[in-house]
Formats: structure tokens, C-alpha cells, sequence
């Protein structure tokens, strides 16, 4: 039977995943994760290999004294309050869904503009409670990747690079794929597979640095294929039927 290998989640959006032992899922998704994002000066958000650096800060976030913490890759530390002094923006995020942000202190953005090369503020979704960046739920086998590793005559692929919040072990190879319209009880939640994740650039990166190293896109598309949609997909999406905590460890099963 499938079970929970790994957890990803981080407080500020394409920043580096920490891999707790358990989450609580929401309707809307994990809780406390990408519940902030960097966003350009004229209030666009980052996309594909341009918030590639991002991926070398470490966020944290501690909500009862509601304080944000970066650790940058140089080792510095730029913290501080995470509530909210700036104007309220709408910011277009996957598939066109409009979400309004607000934003933070500035000086919690100024050391990352540095990494990227270009203004960047640091903003919070004005209500986390009801809104989500992307879908609530994703889940990749451990089994799908290897399998296209083993193909392609590598040693392994980091599956963190596809950053889905929920890794399991013990399926078929791209068994999950064959989930839609599915319930699964993982844990104490219930969740619903609505569709294959289509995979773009950022999976190409070192999850811990951001540097372009691996043609991921290539090896899916030469040792995988292409799905129905005619996209190049691994892992899927799911909403959340009933809501609960996950553990490492925890059983996944698989209904109609």
C-alpha cells in the first residue's frame, strides 16, 4: 500500500521546501504554506527562470509572533514583523486566478532584489483562509521518478525539484496518474485527483541553489512521453474533501 514519503511546504512562495513530519490541510491547502510570495515593483509576480535564486533563501515563519525569517544564501538573516504596512495589489498567478496581496516592510525584500537583480517586494495574501497559490493538493509517486531516471541511465533525480507537496512510495510507476476522479484517504484528510501536473522550467533546477542543471523537460518528454493534454506531466493535483492532518508514514488508499 502507498504511504507518505516526504512533505514540502514553505511559507514564502519558490523560496526553499522544509520537510516537516506532518502538516494540517485546509480546504485551501496546507496551512502556512505559500503564504507569502515576492513580487516584481510594478506588482507582477517572478515566473520560470527569473525567481530561479529564490530558490537558495530559507523562509520561516512563526505565526504566533507573526514574524518572517530569510536566511539567505550568504548566511545573512533579514527577519521581521509579518504584518502587512503596504497597499493592497491584485497579482495574477497559474491559470490567470487573480489573488489580492498586501505588502510587507520593505527591508524584508531589499537583500533578495539583490539576488535577482531587479525590485522585489515581499507580500502576504490578504486572506490565506480562502485563497491559495495554485491548487490545494499535489502528490508525486517516489516510484514515477525513479522510474524515469532509470530510463534516462541516471543515478536518481531529486523529486524535489517537482515541489509537490505530498511525495508517496509504493505505487506503479506513474500509478498516480491513473487516480482522477479518485478520493484517497491520506492521514486524516480526504482528497479528490482532479488532474496531471504539466511540468515546466523550474523542475530543470537544483532545488537547493536554482542553478539549471538537469534537462528534466527532456527526459520526461524522451522517457516518459506526453499525456492526453499533450503536456509533459508527472505527479497530480487533488482538492480537499475533508480536511486533516498528514503524517510521514501515513497510509494512502485509494477509492472511487
Amino acid at each position: 500500500m502507498p504511504t507518505v514519503a516526504r512533505l514540502n511546504v514553505t511559507p514564502v512562495k519558490s523560496t526553499g521546501l522544509d520537510h516537516p513530519d506532518r502538516i494540517v490541510i485546509e480546504p485551501r491547502g496546507a496551512l502556512g504554506n505559500r503564504e507569502f510570495v515576492f513580487i516584481q515593483d510594478d506588482g507582477e509576480r517572478l515566473s520560470g527562470i527569473s525567481k530561479a535564486p529564490l530558490m537558495g533563501i530559507h523562509s520561516s515563519y512563526d505565526p504566533d509572533s507573526d514574524h518572517l525569517a530569510l536566511l539567505l544564501p550568504d548566511g545573512r538573516i533579514i527577519e521581521g514583523s509579518a504584518q502587512p504596512t503596504g497597499p493592497i495589489l491584485d497579482v495574477t498567478f497559474y491559470g490567470g486566478v487573480v489573488h489580492p496581496v498586501r505588502v510587507l516592510a520593505p527591508e524584508l525584500a531589499g537583500a533578495a532584489s539583490g539576488l535577482v537583480s531587479r525590485p522585489l517586494r515581499l507580500a502576504r495574501l490578504v486572506d490565506p483562509a480562502t485563497h491559495t497559490i495554485g491548487d490545494p493538493v499535489s502528490l508525486l509517486s517516489g516510484d514515477s521518478v525513479r522510474t524515469v531516471a532509470d530510463r534516462a541511465g541516471l543515478d536518481g533525480i531529486d523529486a524535489r525539484r517537482f515541489r509537490m507537496l505530498i511525495e508517496i512510495e509504493g505505487t506503479q510507476p506513474f500509478e498516480e496518474e491513473s487516480w482522477s476522479g479518485m478520493t484517497l484517504g491520506v492521514g486524516d484528510a480526504e482528497l479528490l485527483v482532479t488532474r496531471p501536473v504539466s511540468r515546466c522550467v523550474m523542475t530543470t533546477m537544483h532545488p537547493d541553489t536554482g542553478a539549471q542543471d538537469v534537462p528534466v523537460l527532456d527526459l520526461l518528454a524522451q522517457h516518459k512521453g506526453r499525456g492526453a493534454d499533450g503536456k509533459l506531466n508527472i505527479g497530480v493535483y487533488a482538492d480537499v474533501v475533508r480536511p486533516g492532518t498528514v503524517r510521514v508514514g501515513d497510509r494512502v488508499t485509494v477509492r472511487p
